[in-house]
């Protein structure tokens, strides 16, 4: 009895015997072909499959031919020791694989596969022949080529014949995986203000897709997308890049972003009506933003922080008159806040606040030094004319003198 391989070789001459005796001018070119098809780019240590196409065949019944690849770039996956190849399908019909081996036996290079519909039924149409199952080994950036040879086709007829076909061969580059990176910027930031984030992903093959969790509620799928973060916090980032060969890479950065309260300046004084010359003792503090605050004051009111710089410190003025103090805040990420108060300054011996020293404010001292429990009468530094911190009638002596130079 005959083995399958046996028959299949017989076809196979008796096919060619046929075919060298009809003259070359009555053979037209047959549009039947054979392909490599598949993934032409192949990542580092990936698997891939490439399949063995064929278009506009009839009456197709057996086909034999080798696969030869570059056995250092890439390896056929085996099962059982022998080549991981699936079965074709033309149609509707599949198109067993009756038999498969490594050529010689065992060796990685190349591949012998033989097709046998059952039945001599023959299939008339396109599809594929066999699906290889390959992997890589080779480094990114080399390749292999995979080409045909010892081919033939068979038809249904009696006896076979060899079905002319052009066959093509095809080629797999191998490519780095994607390696997903990114940087955002700012990394320390206050709720409602801007992160930018840059892609830094390498490797793989372009385009890419991208998704991206912000750790908060939201997510992106841009290249270089913004995100505003609304409560503070420490968020974990992170991004997965897929490349057109669908490889994917994900990035994690954990507790990448910190983000804090808004930045809010306090200033206070112990007084905030003074007599001219009379020190007044400045505070200022700030909430939110990130500690380690610098502090500057505008204490004349024109503007610049240029006044003093401290959480704390004193200040006098010379003249009377009405100041708005500015304390500017500073945190350790440059946020800057503000805070104003008003203080309002007095000359010495105006002693009733009416902006002019007079005998009314000699009348207002003597009261004061009465004792008048009424309360238009209050002990300021400013009707401490002479200063020296009571009120009685060397105050009188300084205002007639001031009045009456």
């Amino acid at each position: 009895m005959k083995t399958k391989k046996g028959i299949l070789r017989l076809i196979a001459v008796l096919g060619l015997l046929i075919l060298l005796a009809v003259p070359g001018s009555a053979v037209a070119v047959d549009p039947t072909t054979v392909s490599i098809s598949g993934t032409a780019q192949v990542a580092v240590g990936s698997d891939f499959n490439i399949t063995v196409s064929i278009s506009n065949v009839t009456d197709f019944d057996t086909a034999q031919y080798d696969v030869t690849y570059d056995a250092t770039k890439i390896e056929v996956k085996t099962v059982g020791g022998l080549p991981d190849v699936s079965a074709g399908l033309i149609g509707a019909t599949a198109i067993p694989v009756d038999m498969r081996d490594f050529v010689p036996g065992g060796t990685q290079g190349t591949i012998r596969v033989i097709n046998n519909v059952p039945g001599h039924t023959g299939v008339t149409g396109s599809g594929s022949l066999a699906v290889i199952h390959f992997h890589t080994i080779g480094a990114a950036g080399t390749s292999s080529a995979i080409t045909f040879s010892n081919d033939l086709l068979g038809n249904k007829a009696n006896p076979p014949q060899l079905i002319p076909a052009t066959w093509t061969n095809g080629s797999v580059n191998i490519v780095n995986t994607p390696v997903a990176d990114f940087s955002g910027a700012p990394t320390e930031l206050l709720v409602g203000q801007t992160v930018t984030f840059t892609n830094l992903t390498t490797g793989g093959s372009t385009p890419y897709t991208y998704a991206w969790t912000f750790g908060d509620t939201g997510t992106s799928n841009l290249k270089d997308p913004t995100h505003v973060y609304n409560g503070a916090g420490t968020y974990t980032v992170a991004l997965t890049v897929t490349d057109s060969l669908n490889n994917s890479d994900p990035e994690t950065k954990a507790g990448y972003i910190h983000v804090y309260t808004a930045l809010a300046a306090d200033a206070s004084a112990n007084i905030t009506q003074a007599a001219t010359g009379e020190a007044i003792h400045f505070s200022g503090s700030a909430t939110g933003g990130k500690s380690g605050y610098t502090y500057a004051w505008d204490f004349d009111g024109d503007g610049q922080k240029d006044d003093g710089t401290g959480a704390a410190l004193d200040y006098s003025y010379s003249a009377a008159g009405t100041y708005n103090v500015t304390l500017e805040a500073t945190d350790a990420l440059g946020n800057k806040a503000t805070d104003t108060l008003t203080i309002t300054i007095y000359k010495r011996g105006d002693a009733d606040k009416n902006g002019t020293v007079n005998a009314l404010d000699v009348t207002y001292i003597e009261h004061l030094i009465m004792g008048d429990p009424s309360p238009s009468y209050v002990r300021t530094s400013w009707a401490d004319t002479n200063a020296d911190g009571n009120w009685n009638v060397l105050d009188i002596t300084a205002t007639e003198w001031i009045i009456v130079p």
